[in-house]
């Protein structure tokens, strides 16, 4: 799975791979480049992977987060068992779109347009917000980011986006109370960032609820 949000990046990686891997340009097959896959695109996919390939073959499928959880769900089988000398290979610009148990089958690799933002301090920010959280859900997250006083749903909306990704990325890796703790804040993640775009919930009480338990 390559996740960037910069299409240039992912066309050089990609190209940097199938050099590596020795799969030539006429064995390599893009699916959704155009337009989102449909339920019956996605059928096709799965029944031209069934067969059998004698040199190296990759099927990009990309913007993998903007497909639907049935395609990602039935796709589970295939990315655990794929047939020899094929590759799947995913796109995505987020990994909030992606479901925990797609990302947990595949390598993830994050593509940043420089080295600084590989180590974002939003990141760091984060991690070390929820490990406070973790001890004591009653905290105000919103406490712990202090929102600027200028578009607060912006930054707010920002914010919520990150902790999806960081949040699905690192779900399979944890175990017990700490993935229970993490799974229920997501799903809380998902129905305040609709009430913030749809219903223009307070910013910093919408962030507050999240974590809330």
């Amino acid at each position: 799975m390559v996740i960037a949000k910069d299409e240039k990046l992912i066309a050089s990686f990609l190209e940097e791979l199938f050099a590596k891997q020795k799969v030539n340009q006429k064995n390599t097959y893009f699916f959704g480049k155009e337009q989102n896959l449909t339920v019956e695109e996605f059928r096709h996919i799965l029944n031209l992977g069934s067969r059998s390939f004698s040199v190296p073959t990759a099927f990009i499928l990309c913007y993998f987060d903007r497909t639907s959880p049935i395609i990602q769900n039935t796709f589970l089988k295939s990315l655990e068992n794929p047939p020899k000398n094929l590759f799947y290979i995913l796109t995505a610009t987020r990994r909030a779109g992606i479901l925990p148990t797609v990302v947990s089958r595949c390598e993830v690799k994050l593509l940043f347009a420089n080295k600084a933002q590989a180590k974002d301090k939003n990141f760091e920010t984060l991690k070390k917000c929820l490990e406070q959280l973790y001890q004591n859900s009653q905290t105000p997250f919103s406490s712990l980011l202090k929102l600027k006083p200028k578009d607060k749903k912006r930054q707010a909306l920002a914010w919520i986006n990150l902790f999806l990704d960081y949040g699905y990325f690192n779900l399979a890796r944890l175990k017990n109370k700490k993935q229970f703790w993490l799974k229920k804040r997501l799903k809380n993640a998902l129905t305040i960032r609709q009430l913030i775009e749809v219903n223009n919930l307070e910013p910093e009480i919408a962030l507050d609820q999240i974590f809330l338990s």
